[in-house]
């Protein structure tokens, strides 16, 4: 590296877990740190040959695509030893290989908004912010948010087998994403036949007999009126999820993504309203103004029962589209906030080395 030259590498266990929220905002980190700086993305693997993935080239580093090599076989790619590295506050193991196989690096991480969010982060080291949360509170939190883009025809065309819209749009929560969320049970998976749902989607499809409630699991969409199963589709493209995002009267993520809560995103960015379970990335987001929030089966009730007043559903729609599309919507605005953070990370000490 030349004197002041700046290089990055990313530690990420989820960059190739197909549907996984870390492995979307790892990447999206990575595409904005690549236009300010020279970036190594090191991934799970064992090591040999660097292999290409889209507009990167991966470095595995030993260990195998479910984690982190423990540290007799883990080894630093041939590549130049980076200033900055940086991880997710949630992987422990990629803090402790970041300690391990580059110690003169400061450390970076990236998660939540919420500096007290992510699990195993260490005090004083540089956090990323990439959800919707309060401003900074200190030196070392950075609110950089994340680009989350949709397919604007989307809104144009309703998904050609279901034909209807208005409907409550249910994202189900059959496998709880932690058990920060209220109500889960530790990660483990609820057990049922598969055209029942689950416990919270049951009480919103009976409360709500009147309406279509479409409750979409695993690439799935189970059609339900007047408390009778209509019909099962299955969802083929991220579109396809889209398009029923963009015509329902409202969505409710029963199992929001732990990062920045990404189908509530791109619900607002549609302008539809959401609901989710409070003490999560998603309920931040509504309480700023793109919904509501619960914390047990009757608030859940009665949070959908609210955003079926036109008025406030509007309101929220409309309030919400304008925070995710400031926040969420603009490519160029997101690369000009990591740059900035970049920049005062540099001119901030921070630790070095193991905490």
């Amino acid at each position: 590296m030349t004197p002041g030259e700046v290089r990055l590498a990313l530690l990420s266990r989820d960059w190739e877990r197909p549907g996984s929220e870390g492995g979307f905002v790892a990447r999206s980190l990575a595409g904005a740190l690549s236009r300010i700086a020279q970036i190594d993305v090191l991934v799970p693997g064992a090591p040999g040959r660097v292999r290409p993935d889209g507009a990167f080239d991966l470095r595995p580093i030993g260990g195998d695509a479910g984690g982190w090599p423990d540290e007799a076989r883990s080894r630093w790619p041939d590549a130049d030893a980076p200033n900055l590295v940086i991880v997710d506050a949630a992987d422990a193991g990629a803090c402790a290989m970041a300690h391990q196989l580059a110690p003169a690096a400061a450390l970076v991480q990236f998660g939540p908004g919420d500096p007290s969010a992510p699990s195993g982060s260490v005090a004083d080291v540089h956090h990323l912010g990439v959800s919707h949360a309060p401003s900074a509170i200190s030196a070392y939190l950075h609110q950089v948010g994340l680009h989350v883009p949709i397919n604007p025809m989307a809104a144009e065309r309703r998904h050609n087998a279901l034909g209807e819209t208005g409907f409550i749009l249910v994202l189900t929560d059959r496998y709880p994403a932690s058990a920060a969320v209220r109500g889960s049970r530790g990660g483990q998976p609820e057990t049922s036949t598969d055209d029942q749902p689950t416990a919270a989607a049951a009480w919103l499809i009976a409360r709500f007999a009147s309406r279509l409630v479409v409750v979409v699991e695993d690439a799935v969409a189970w059609v339900w009126g007047s408390r009778s199963l209509r019909g099962r589709l299955e969802l083929h493209t991220r579109t396809d999820l889209l398009r029923f995002i963009a015509h329902a009267h409202l969505v409710v993520d029963l199992r929001p993504g732990a990062y920045i809560a990404r189908e509530c995103v791109e619900s607002l960015r549609f302008g539809v309203p959401f609901v989710a379970p409070d003490g999560t990335a998603a309920a931040q987001l509504a309480a700023a103004g793109g919904g509501l929030w619960y914390r047990d089966v009757g608030e859940l009730l009665e949070a959908v029962a609210l955003l079926h007043e036109p008025f406030r559903r509007d309101a929220l729609g409309a309030r919400g589209r304008a925070i995710a599309d400031a926040q969420y919507g603009d490519p160029q605005g997101f690369v000009t906030r990591v740059a900035r953070a970049m920049d005062r990370i540099r001119s901030t000490p921070s630790p070095v080395g193991p905490p």
